[in-house]
C-alpha cells in the first residue's frame, strides 16, 4: 500500500505540475464503447469548469476524436498515459453495477461515485453473466449484484422512497446513498423548450424524416437470449398491418432496442430501426416522441418527465415475470394502458393525450425524479469530498 500510495503520488503531481490539470474525475458510459448516459451529461457540465479536469474513457477512435475536436479531456481506456490518470485520479464515475476500471489501478483514496443507469419495474437486482453474447441468470438471490454495487463509495438514486427500498433489498448504507436524480434528465425540466423541441423535431429533421409526422418510438427492454420484438407476440398483430395503419394516420414508428438484443424485421414504409452510432443517445430524441410503446424498460420513468402518452405492450408478461421477476408489478404500478391484443393497440394511438391516474401517480411517487433537480446538487457534492 505504501509503494502504491507512492506512485499515486508521483502521477498526481505529474498530472498537476507537467501535464497542468487540475483534479482528476474519470467517466465512463454504458461500455468503452460508447459516449452517453447520466456520465455523459455531467461529464459535459463539468468540463465547462476550471475547477476539476473531467476525462473521459474510451476503446473508440471515433469518440476519441470526436471529444479531442472540441477541447474535451479523452483517453484511451488502455495506455500508459491512461495508467497515469488512473492512479492520479481523484473520483471515478459510472453508471453500471460493474466496476470499469480494476481497483489496483486508482488510488485508494480515489472515490467511487455510481449514477446508475435507470430506474423501473425491472430494478430487481438479479445476477447475470454475459458470455459469447449468451445471458445466464445466476441463482445467488442477487448476491452477486449486491458485491458488485459494494464496491461503490456512493450509489445515486431518483427520490427518497426508491432510495430506501434500494438501499435496503440490496444492503447499501445510508451514508453510501445519495440522491441526485439522473442528469440525462435534467434537460427536461424546461417545458417551454420541450414544447419547442418536440414542435420542430431538430434531431429526426437531421436523421431525415419528415417532421410534419407524429412519432411513435417502440423500446423494449431485453428478454433472456430472446431476439424477437415482443410486439410480435401481441394478438392479432402483424408488422404489415400495422405499417399500413401507421401510413394511414401519417405515423412513423422508430424502433429501439435495448443493446444486448439483436433483431431485424423487412422494411417498411412507416417503420424504422433508430440506426444507432457510438454517438446516439435517445434522451436527444425523447423530447421530439408523440407516443412511447414500451413495457418494463426504464426508458418510461424518462418519459414521464415530458408528461407524454406511454402504452405498455406486455404479451409475454408471465414469461418474464418467471424468468426475471419485477420490483413492482405494473398491474398495479404502471405508465399508462396495459395493451393486451392488437385493437387495444390501435384503440390507443387513436388518442395520444397523456391522462395522468392513480396508478401513473403512484409510479411517479415510486420511481420518477423531480422535474427540479439540476446539477448544482451535484457540483456542491463534488466541492464536499473532493
Amino acid at each position: 500500500m505504501i509503494i502504491k500510495n507512492f506512485i499515486s503520488s508521483l502521477c498526481k503531481l505529474t498530472l498537476s505540475v507537467i501535464l497542468n490539470k487540475k483534479k482528476i474525475i474519470l467517466f465512463t458510459g454504458t461500455d468503452f464503447n460508447s459516449f452517453n448516459e447520466n456520465s455523459k451529461y455531467l461529464y459535459l457540465y463539468l468540463s465547462r469548469f476550471k475547477k476539476y479536469t473531467p476525462v473521459w474513457i474510451t476503446t473508440n477512435k471515433e469518440i476519441f476524436d470526436y471529444l479531442k475536436k472540441r477541447n474535451l479531456e479523452v483517453i484511451y481506456k488502455k495506455g500508459l498515459l491512461s495508467i497515469i490518470y488512473y492512479l492520479g485520479s481523484d473520483v471515478l464515475v459510472g453508471t453500471g453495477e460493474n466496476f470499469p476500471i480494476k481497483s489496483f489501478l486508482l488510488p485508494n483514496n480515489c472515490i467511487k461515485l455510481n449514477l446508475r443507469h435507470g430506474y423501473g419495474p425491472r430494478s430487481n437486482g438479479l445476477s447475470f453473466k454475459i458470455v459469447k453474447n449468451k445471458i445466464t441468470k445466476i441463482q445467488d438471490n442477487g448476491a452477486s449484484y449486491k458485491s458488485k454495487l459494494s464496491q461503490w463509495d456512493y450509489i445515486n438514486y431518483t427520490n427518497k422512497k426508491i432510495s430506501k427500498i434500494l438501499g435496503k433489498k440490496f444492503d447499501v448504507p445510508d451514508k453510501k446513498r445519495v440522491i441526485f436524480g439522473f442528469p440525462r434528465c435534467y434537460q427536461y425540466s424546461d417545458k417551454k423548450k420541450n414544447n419547442i423541441r418536440g414542435k420542430y423535431k431538430k434531431y429526426l429533421n437531421k436523421l431525415g424524416f419528415d417532421i410534419n409526422k407524429k412519432f411513435l418510438l417502440y423500446a423494449p427492454t431485453w428478454r433472456l437470449n430472446n431476439r424477437n420484438l415482443p410486439i410480435r407476440s401481441l394478438k392479432g398483430f402483424s408488422f404489415d398491418k400495422f405499417n399500413k395503419f401507421l401510413k394511414s394516420n401519417n405515423y412513423f414508428l422508430l424502433i429501439n432496442t435495448h443493446y444486448h438484443t439483436k433483431t431485424k424485421i423487412k422494411n417498411y414504409s412507416n417503420i424504422f430501426f433508430l440506426k444507432r452510432d457510438y454517438l446516439f443517445d435517445i434522451n436527444t430524441l425523447l423530447p421530439e416522441i408523440d407516443l412511447l410503446i414500451t413495457d418494463y424498460s426504464s426508458i418510461a420513468t424518462d418519459f414521464l418527465l415530458l408528461k407524454k402518452k406511454i402504452i405498455h405492450v406486455l404479451p409475454d408478461h408471465d414469461e418474464y415475470v418467471k424468468n426475471t421477476k419485477l420490483l413492482t408489478d405494473l398491474d398495479q404500478v404502471n405508465c399508462g394502458p396495459i395493451i393486451k391484443d392488437y385493437k387495444e393497440l390501435i384503440k390507443n394511438l387513436n388518442n395520444m393525450i397523456f391522462i395522468k391516474n392513480k396508478k401513473i401517480k403512484k409510479y411517479i411517487n415510486y420511481y420518477v425524479q423531480s422535474n427540479k433537480m439540476n446539477y448544482s446538487s451535484i457540483y456542491k457534492f463534488l466541492n464536499k469530498i473532493i
